[in-house]
């Protein structure tokens, strides 16, 4: 996935970045000083825009640097985890013209994500299970029936995002919701069709009523791989929203419950 912003703060109605400050990146400083775990590994991303002009950077993993100067969003709670929410550029890139980043991508297995456990940092309990305090009680309800018998945070995380594949149909245009309705309750328990924002905001606030950080992140989908094979497109159409776990000794792990894209 290409992430281009994390939002944590969800109102009832739409979500936010939450609390956040503006922290400069300049050409190569290192962003993430953490060292390379063992599901981890070491990337470095060349990234050509063809739009006329980005403002936003896309980016995939843990970031360690960038090629060019950039504004981070930077979470308030996290100002020693470098806690990035989005990055941004001025001027912008132009079109043709290419950025190159250095990130870290955690690639473990499910028996590695069932046994990180929940010893999780302060600044991720606080930031990453809220929900509105009118939250309707049917979700917590309907999160303890999907996650019955299941002990660890991975295992509750695959069922949410498993029932969700299972028992809802993705639809590309739907009707608005009801006003006053919380979107993502209509979307649970009454039209049960949506796009990918509905799938994942779902899976989110499913999470958390669980116990489990979990944040909406957008941007786009993989994209396709090049007739040369030595690189990706990606196009407007792979535009996409995704929910992403916290895992201790991980750190964000995304998760896929649109049906339309492969799990």
């Amino acid at each position: 996935y290409w992430r281009g912003k994390s939002y944590s703060v969800y109102n009832g109605k739409t979500w936010t970045l939450g609390n956040s400050y503006k922290q400069f990146y300049h050409p190569l400083e290192k962003i993430n000083k953490s060292s390379t775990g063992s599901s981890q590994i070491d990337v470095k991303v060349w990234v050509q825009s063809l739009v006329p002009e980005l403002t936003q950077v896309y980016t995939t993993g843990s970031v360690i640097n960038f090629s060019r100067t950039v504004t981070a969003a930077a979470a308030t709670e996290a100002i020693y985890d470098s806690e990035i929410m989005g990055f941004f550029v001025d001027p912008p890139i132009k079109d043709k013209e290419i950025y190159r980043f250095e990130t870290k991508i955690s690639i473990p297995t499910g028996e590695q994500l069932s046994k990180a456990g929940t010893d999780y940092p302060d600044w991720v309990t606080t930031r990453y299970l809220q929900v509105p305090g009118d939250i309707s009680t049917r979700i917590t309800e309907l999160t303890n029936h999907i996650t019955s018998g299941k002990t660890t945070p991975y295992d509750k995380a695959v069922a949410i995002n498993q029932f969700l594949r299972t028992n809802y149909e993705y639809q590309a245009v739907i009707p608005a919701p009801p006003r006053k309705t919380d979107p993502v309750e209509w979307f649970l328990f009454d039209y049960k069709k949506g796009f990918c924002n509905y799938f994942a905001s779902a899976e989110v606030l499913l999470l958390r009523a669980a116990g489990i950080p979990a944040r909406l992140s957008v941007g786009y989908a993989q994209g396709a791989e090049v007739s040369t094979g030595d690189g990706i497109i990606v196009k407007m159409k792979d535009s996409h929203a995704w929910p992403e776990v916290y895992f201790p000794d991980y750190g964000w792990i995304a998760f896929e419950p649109t049906p339309a894209l492969s799990n």
